[in-house]
């Protein structure tokens, strides 16, 4: 073999081998990604259950609700516990969210 066809060689057996690792890290990214869309919307059915479950659970109890003093510390206590929740929440989605943005190993 001449200089030429080496080097020719040489150049083809790299790009085959850089293509090779541009399909390997597209493959990756592509199952990562849709693990985190599988999870954020595990994550957001999860969510809207539970504050679905809070609605009925404070529509309940207002309900059941005997004075206006009831009435206050039903809601008072839904907020707060509403609050917290979607606190949590957040934090939660936030995390997820960030996953998306970290390249897979």
């Amino acid at each position: 073999m001449d200089d030429h066809t080496k080097a020719t060689r040489r150049n083809f057996d790299q790009a085959t081998a850089a293509g090779e690792t541009a399909v390997r890290d597209s493959q990756l990214r592509y199952t990562a990604a849709m693990e985190n869309i599988s999870d954020l919307n595990a994550k957001l059915v999860a969510m809207m259950r539970a504050n679905a479950e809070a609605a009925l659970d404070a529509t309940t109890q207002l309900g059941s609700a005997k004075t206006p003093a009831d009435l206050a510390r039903v809601w008072s206590s839904h907020a707060t516990k509403q609050f917290a929740m979607l606190t949590d929440q957040a934090g939660e989605l936030a995390a997820v969210w960030q996953r998306f943005f970290v390249a897979p190993r």
